[in-house]
């Protein structure tokens, strides 16, 4: 794929990402504040949409075992339970928690969930609908 068509593609995905945020979340930005989120969202998708190539010379790993590779796949498990538990129930009052500790009695809604990487690690950012936040991060442990 030649540069001009991945800065399409990362563009393209950018905007439909930015496209499936709720505006109750976008609703207090102003201008500059949704141009950082964009750039935020472009910056973490370049990574994951370039890893999905063939892998770069000098490259010892495979798309399957890159670390962005399995932080994507473990956000698609986490999102795949939102949509669920947003499906569920008769109506937005009724939807369960996406996260529920019967341990220590507590439970939280997911608001956001996105991706970034590094050479050593990659992420996983979690932001609940209270405003908690986490990161999730996946390091290679053996080889």
């Amino acid at each position: 794929m030649a540069e001009d068509e991945f800065d399409d593609l990362v563009d393209n995905a950018t905007h439909a990402v930015n496209n499936l945020i709720p505006s109750s979340l976008l609703a207090g930005m102003d201008a500059e504040g949704r141009s950082h989120l964009l750039n935020l969202i472009n910056d973490a998708l370049a990574p994951i949409l370039r890893d999905l190539g063939p892998p770069e010379s000098g490259d010892a790993g495979s798309a399957r075992t890159r670390l962005s590779t399995m932080a994507a796949f473990l956000s698609e498990l986490i999102e795949t339970h939102i949509d669920k538990c947003e499906n569920a129930g008769g109506g937005p009052d009724e939807r369960p928690p996406h996260i529920v500790s019967e341990a220590f009695g507590t439970q939280a809604y997911i608001a956001s969930i996105a991706t970034s990487s590094r050479i050593d690690a990659a992420h996983i950012h979690v932001v609940f609908e209270d405003g908690d936040a986490f990161r999730l991060t996946i390091k290679r442990v053996g080889t």
